[in-house]
């Protein structure tokens, strides 16, 4: 159920509002529910620094994911959703610099998921309630009944929309009924031709219609094949507010959520506070990923390191339960990564 006499069913699995510090949802399993992640920030701050990563969620009425009122430095990556109405939804927001990447979205051809799952994802505006930093929804991979659905824009949605597959699996598509000048959608690739705001704004200048050619979309493996068309077909990625640019194999990254078999890798997390906006909560630098390369162990900090309180004898590193002894040690990246 959703409005009317039935309001009180909309209602969602997590739910925050008006977070001061952190919020990080990770390696969770939902199953059967109204809402799975739904937040209400309130305008000046608050619910900032969200991370969502690693969930499987299924049979969702509404959303999965629904940012609503106000959202900052929100990052969404490496999802996987099945039968869910509407995946990602940017209900009438303020805010920004939402990082939406490496998620898979499938949807079964039954009738149930026919009627209730009607589009991957959609936007919300109105005045006064608009991104005012940009949305990036890049290297996903979409399979299903539902549209590609993007409407109701007000003044500012600034979405960057690049390097993503879709196979529509009936006889739906794309619907975009308005555009916003602040909007690039660009290497892309659909089974399904480009709706007529694309071609109006020349948008998909590097984009394709074609089969992307997932190994198995029926059992939600949404893998390329080796002679998938979206294999090194896509733009390289880039983020210098965060010192990142996307790393891939071949002549250029691959469309999709997969990057030579595996999830995409995007930007490490860094807790950033809004312009203008004085929050009591204080940082204190986590792990937010790690990487080894050779003899080299990367460590990936939310907040910058304070150099002077690295001690080289106090750092033990193990692999397989054995010491490892630490050689050297050096911060780097703007105080972000040892």
């Amino acid at each position: 159920m959703h409005h009317k006499s039935m309001q009180y069913f909309n209602g969602s699995i997590i739910v925050f509002r008006g977070t001061g510090g952190d919020v990080v949802i990770s390696n969770n399993t939902i199953k059967n529910a109204f809402n799975a992640i739904r937040w209400r920030g309130k305008v000046g701050g608050y619910d900032s620094n969200v991370e969502i990563y690693g969930n499987n969620i299924s049979q969702v009425r509404d959303n999965d994911f629904e940012p609503e009122t106000y959202t900052y430095n929100l990052y969404i990556y490496h999802n996987f959703s099945h039968n869910i109405h509407r995946t990602l939804s940017v209900d009438h927001v303020n805010g920004g610099y939402i990082y939406y990447y490496g998620n898979v979205i499938t949807t079964d051809n039954d009738p149930w998921t026919i009627k209730v799952c009607t589009s991957f994802w959609k936007i919300y505006g109105s005045p006064g309630r608009n991104l005012e930093y940009p949305l990036y929804l890049f290297n996903n991979s979409f399979y299903g009944c539902a549209y590609a659905y993007k409407t109701d824009v007000g003044e500012s949605i600034q979405t960057k929309h690049f390097n993503n597959a879709y196979y529509f699996s009936l006889d739906n598509g794309w619907i975009v009924n308005k555009w916003d000048s602040t909007d690039v959608f660009d290497y892309d690739i659909s089974n399904k031709k480009w709706p007529e705001n694309f071609v109006k704004h020349n948008q998909e200048k590097h984009g394709k219609i074609a089969d992307i050619k997932y190994i198995d979309p029926s059992n939600r493996n949404l893998k390329l094949q080796k002679d998938s068309p979206g294999i090194d077909a896509g733009k390289v990625m880039s983020f210098p507010e965060l010192d990142w640019t996307q790393t891939y194999s071949g002549k250029a990254p691959d469309v999709g959520a997969y990057e030579n078999g595996n999830l995409v890798e995007g930007p490490a997390f860094r807790f950033r506070i809004p312009p203008g906006v004085s929050l009591s909560y204080k940082e204190k630098p986590r792990i937010v990923r790690y990487k080894i390369d050779g003899e080299d162990l990367l460590l990936y900090f939310s907040d910058k390191i304070n150099d002077s309180t690295i001690d080289r004898s106090k750092i033990k590193v193990y692999q397989d339960n054995v010491n490892i002894p630490v050689e050297s040690v050096s911060v780097t990246n703007d105080s972000y990564e040892i």
